[in-house]
């Protein structure tokens, strides 16, 4: 839904990983279609546009899953081994390339349903404008995550095996199959975790400040209008009370009160997503014990 740069998204991963084909769900962004019309995407890509949904929290997962389950029928027809679930604001980042990737994946037990790549989440520049191009800061350790990181078992994508008789989602992190108890309740018998030498998901949470503002704005509208979402992030409910304050201000028309709400709004955002003053990126990954960050070079090259 509203992405930004998703032409460096649908190119990174089509060349980092190879991806044969992208089966899309876009809600809201009709704008998309002539880019996912022409060639390349044209023949790579397979997406349902939907319009009139609404940002609720059950609600979009329900209709994930749902994308999830048609996605493993289409991909089956046209004979692909691995399913691979991420939102547009996720790159999939292999820090020794595809092959070691792949070895791996083909040397698993066959009772593997699915192979787990962990999040790290992106921190900002100050004047980042394409945060996949620019961001080189990425928090490690759960406890520091704005998004997913209550739980182990929600810290990560997965790439889904086709193969698995049953195989069905398990929630916007994980596949299962009818064989197998489900990963989100804690059975990781037929979960493989790929260690972060071979694959992480960086997530660009919130990268986008305009983008923040209408994600949360959204939820804030439904809360407004006595919608209680049922959210577990503290990041995501101090964003919501920072957009209703907004809301409220732009009521009033009190010129100071919306210029007040505004900049403690910026300042919120910036707390959460600015990186620190830091060295120059170095050439290779690497934690920095000094800021307790990861650091990797941008994926994607500046257009």
């Amino acid at each position: 839904k509203k992405p930004h740069d998703f032409h460096q998204w649908l190119a990174y991963h089509a060349e980092a990983l190879l991806v044969e084909h992208f089966f899309l769900r876009v809600e809201e962004t009709a704008e998309l279609e002539t880019l996912l019309r022409s060639p390349p995407w044209d023949d790579k890509v397979s997406a349902i546009m939907a319009s009139g949904t609404v940002r609720d929290w059950q609600g979009q997962t329900e209709r994930q899953a749902k994308h999830v389950q048609w996605a493993i029928i289409e991909a089956r027809k046209i004979g692909l081994t691995h399913l691979l679930h991420i939102d547009d604001d996720e790159l999939v980042f292999l820090p020794r390339g595809l092959r070691p990737l792949l070895r791996e994946m083909g040397r698993a037990p066959t009772n593997i349903v699915e192979f787990h790549a962990l999040t790290m989440e992106a921190l900002v520049p100050d004047q980042c404008e394409v945060p996949f191009a620019e961001a080189t800061a990425f928090r490690h350790q759960r406890r520091h995550y704005t998004a997913y990181g209550s739980s182990p078992v929600a810290a990560g994508k997965s790439f889904g095996v086709l193969a698995c008789g049953g195989l069905d989602s398990d929630g916007p992190h994980h596949f299962c199959s009818c064989r197998t108890y489900r990963p989100s309740q804690g059975y990781f018998k037929s979960v493989s975790l790929l260690p972060a030498s071979l694959a992480v998901v960086l997530h660009y949470e919130s990268c986008w400040y305009s983008r923040w503002q209408l994600k949360f704005r959204e939820y804030a509208q439904r809360e407004r209008d006595g919608e209680t979402q049922d959210i577990g992030f503290e990041f995501y409910l101090t964003s919501i009370r920072y957009q209703m304050r907004l809301l409220k201000a732009e009521e009033t028309g009190w010129a100071a009160s919306l210029k007040s709400a505004q900049l403690d709004a910026r300042s919120f955002w910036c707390e959460h997503k600015r990186e620190p003053v830091l060295p120059p990126c170095p050439s290779r990954p690497c934690v920095e014990a000094s800021s307790g960050l990861t650091r990797i070079p941008p994926p994607i090259n500046r257009e």
